[in-house]
């Protein structure tokens, strides 16, 4: 963790202990638990990963789709099955790659 963001995952700490939102406390404790993993594309900029989720939401309207049209699944095993399928469907999911903006 670089000095830079430090102030900042200790504000979130103190922001996840304080709050009373049970959805919200596991989001900013695995964020800040995982904050090296979301800024790996400042580690290896030879990968030319995305700065932004894009991908992830792109990925994730495919599958919103999806189950709008299949009206739901039955169990969380034929979740994964169609997951699985819709992966080996659609191959790859493009984004900018380098085009994208630098923070």
């Amino acid at each position: 963790m670089s000095a830079d963001i430090a102030p900042l995952l200790y504000r979130l700490d103190d922001m996840s202990l304080s709050t009373t939102s049970r959805q919200l406390r596991p989001i900013l404790r695995g964020f800040i638990t995982h904050v090296n993993d979301f800024r790996t594309y400042l580690h290896h900029p030879e990968l030319n990963l995305p700065r932004t989720s894009n991908s992830a939401e792109s990925f994730i309207g495919c599958m919103e789709e999806l189950l709008h049209r299949l009206r739901g699944v039955l169990s969380v095993d034929a979740l994964e099955k169609w997951v699985e399928a819709l992966v080996k469907y659609r191959q790859k999911i493009i984004c900018n790659g380098a085009h994208q903006p630098k923070y």
